[in-house]
């Protein structure tokens, strides 16, 4: 029976292009997600409307992307926005944002979760992180320093945002 190698429905004999994500199926799925090449991709999500789901320079953006085609998730790195100033901020010179369809926002937040809880799990005794519930930090928001619980940076306190990775560290704002 062969496979979608993308959202790995199975088809019966005889069928040759998955008809959701109209690419060609695999005898197997062992080893087919790495396997995932960009024309793939791109035929996929070329018909598909694409969310952001992590902005950042290339070298931090290609392991996430990575990470996505391993479990089974096309993603795509895109020239972000630049804030006009030719900074760095904001999709200025080498920021890049990294998209995947609508459809598939879910898996992708929990591949990340899964990675992130992984991670953390290996420095859950560290005096630095004050790990609460499942995996997730707390952030004392009146402190003179601020280490930001994803990726380590130390920022001065104040910060409602981690100027290294983009997360947002304050509370956010009852409407």
């Amino acid at each position: 029976m062969p496979f979608c190698p993308i959202c790995q429905s199975e088809y019966r004999s005889g069928i040759c292009v998955c008809a959701n994500c109209e690419v060609e199926l695999v005898a197997s799925l062992d080893d087919v997600r790495p396997k995932m090449n960009d024309a793939e991709i791109e035929a996929y999500l070329s018909k598909r409307e694409l969310a952001i789901v992590a902005h950042s320079t290339y070298d931090r953006l290609k392991p996430v992307r990575d990470l996505f085609c391993k479990n089974n998730i096309p993603g795509i790195i895109l020239r972000g926005e630049s804030c006009g100033a030719g900074c760095s901020c904001k999709g200025g010179l080498g920021e890049l944002d990294l998209a995947v369809a609508v459809e598939d926002v879910e898996r992708a937040v929990e591949v990340l979760e899964s990675q992130f809880s992984d991670m953390i799990g290996s420095v859950a005794d560290d005096a630095e992180l004050d790990l609460v519930g499942q995996g997730r930090a707390e952030v004392n928001l009146e402190a003179e320093e601020l280490i930001c619980p994803a990726c380590g940076e130390k920022l001065p306190g104040g910060q409602v945002e981690c100027p290294e990775c983009g997360l947002y560290l304050g509370i956010p704002e009852e409407k």
